[in-house]
């Protein structure tokens, strides 16, 4: 279906007025990385596209001593060139900064890398080891749900049609619980969609982990909350052997998801080296 409107939307109530106006035939667009090859493959077949590339309540970052806020229509760039999230969020940080080339960091958007619903999307991962929620957004109500229950399958997430992402709320914890590893396996270093991904964020006191919650991606057909990675490492110290006996761990984990599949045994010795690094920057980041 060819694309017969573009509507240009400057505020939130623009926005959820044309998805009401237009339910079941608009598509949302911002950087356009994904949605615009979606549209030319016909995986998209709706006429009307509605840009919220400039909302301003989509574009903001506020950073507060409870909570950080990042809107859904930041683009990559404008994170990565946060130093105040470089300094509060090292790993979401880094994670921003691996995001394809240049090109796509300066248009994607941490709302459509969301709302692409990607099992491989870089900057999952490090919010859901954040325990970030979404704030959702129709003509009728706005919502806050857990980013744990956004995903529900390869490509579906539980943002309704006339509904619009407005922002991500990342609750802080002082110094006690925060992301502080990530790292990714592609194909092309930077470049590559990831092949596997991993996110950490802990909680430590008298150098043993006192909490911790690791997220993964591309490990399955949704980005995952390795719930049992995080039971294993409370209660280990920071050292060297904690770090090996993890990945190994980790591996196993992985080889029963997946055992069957073609990608098994490649996935089940890379997430070695994943989860090893994303586990060693967040153990030389923590401050004892």
């Amino acid at each position: 279906m060819k694309i017969s409107n573009i509507i240009k939307a400057y505020n939130i109530n623009e926005v959820t007025q044309a998805l009401s106006e237009n339910k079941g035939k608009a598509t949302l667009i911002a950087g356009g990385t994904d949605i615009m090859i979606k549209l030319r493959s016909k995986e998209v077949s709706h006429s009307v596209l509605i840009d919220v590339s400039d909302v301003a309540e989509m574009k903001n970052i506020n950073i507060s001593d409870d909570e950080i806020t990042i809107g859904a229509a930041v683009t990559f760039t404008e994170i990565v060139s946060s130093n105040e999230i470089k300094k509060a969020l090292p790993g979401l940080w880094e994670a921003c900064s691996l995001v394809g080339a240049k090109q796509i960091r300066n248009t994607g958007t941490i709302g459509g890398n969301a709302a692409n619903g990607s099992p491989a999307a870089d900057s999952i991962p490090p919010l859901l080891a954040l325990g970030a929620k979404v704030v959702i957004v129709s003509k009728s109500e706005e919502k806050i749900i857990d980013i744990d229950d956004f995903f529900l399958g390869k490509g579906k997430t539980a943002l309704e049609e006339d509904a619009v992402i407005k922002e991500f709320i990342i609750p802080m914890y002082g110094k006690k619980f925060r992301i502080i590893g990530f790292d990714k396996l592609g194909l092309r270093n930077a470049l590559a969609i990831s092949r596997i991904s991993s996110a950490v964020s802990l909680e430590v006191e008298d150098s043993i982990i006192k909490g911790a919650k690791v997220a993964s991606g591309a490990l399955g057909t949704i980005p995952t909350v390795e719930k049992k990675m995080g039971e294993f490492l409370v209660g280990k110290p920071l050292k060297e052997d904690t770090i090996k006996e993890a990945s190994d761990y980790f591996s196993d984990i992985v080889a029963e998801r997946l055992k069957g599949r073609s990608s098994a045994e490649f996935k089940q010795e890379a997430v070695k080296g994943v989860i090893t690094k994303a586990l060693d920057k967040a153990f030389k980041q923590i401050e004892i």
